[in-house]
């Protein structure tokens, strides 16, 4: 038997390979002296979901039952505050933080949900992190104008010269997403689901979605408002 047979049991009409009894026994063996399942499901060419299935026992039982570690199925502190940072500071995806830390997509977002209350950091809040998720994506797409000040946004831009964002399928101007993400005390009172309000910027730049920048108007006030920005324009 070569080293392909005895990774993989080729079976089904399409001729894929899937992994065999004894690539299974083998999997959680070495799962169970500390390697991660990426490594494994990257030596082995499946998706880090079936080496996570194999190692829980829910594919090929004849192979044996799951690994009864101790510590089986807990994430330390440590790594669960790496996924935390990855997902709010980095702005990486679920995947991606998978298969940094070693650990099945859907246990990432149990964490980054607050769905996994285990090992937890004291005080993580959800609704916060992604807050500041969508925040810190946002900043880092600016580019700072360091005479004016201003954030001018790197991204879509519509043709009425506005910086464009999507958000959870919505597609709305950058800087009603900043006013509604950003935690400036002169904007925590704005819902970005109410058309009652209005964001207008001091500097008049279009492009501009600094927090310090902005200014959050009634509709009756916006028209008079904005024509006294654009008038004080250089």
């Amino acid at each position: 038997m070569d080293k392909l047979d005895a990774k993989y049991e080729v079976t089904g009409h399409d001729g894929f390979p899937k992994l065999s009894a004894g690539a299974a026994r083998d999997i959680r063996k070495r799962v169970y002296n500390g390697e991660t399942q990426t490594s494994l499901a990257d030596e082995y060419g499946v998706a880090v979901k079936t080496v996570n299935h194999c190692v829980l026992g829910n594919t090929h039982k004849d192979a044996g039952g799951p690994i009864r570690k101790p510590n089986m199925g807990r994430l330390s502190p440590s790594r669960i505050k790496k996924v935390i940072k990855l997902w709010v500071n980095d702005g990486f995806t679920v995947s991606a933080i998978a298969s940094q830390v070693g650990i099945a997509g859907a246990t990432v977002l149990r964490i980054v949900t607050g769905r996994r209350t285990r090992n937890l950091p004291s005080g993580y809040d959800p609704d916060e992190a992604y807050r500041k998720r969508i925040y810190n994506k946002l900043v880092a797409r600016c580019r700072e104008d360091p005479v004016t000040g201003c954030w001018e946004w790197q991204g879509s831009i519509n043709p009425y010269g506005y910086g464009m964002f999507t958000v959870k399928r919505r597609r709305t101007s950058v800087h009603r997403w900043m006013a509604h993400f950003s935690d400036a005390p002169h904007l925590k009172d704005f819902d970005i689901s109410t058309m009652r309000a209005r964001v207008l910027r001091r500097c008049g730049n279009r492009t501009c979605i600094n927090p310090d920048h902005l200014v959050i108007k009634p509709v009756a006030e916006y028209r008079e408002t904005l024509w006294e920005i654009e008038s004080n324009k250089p």
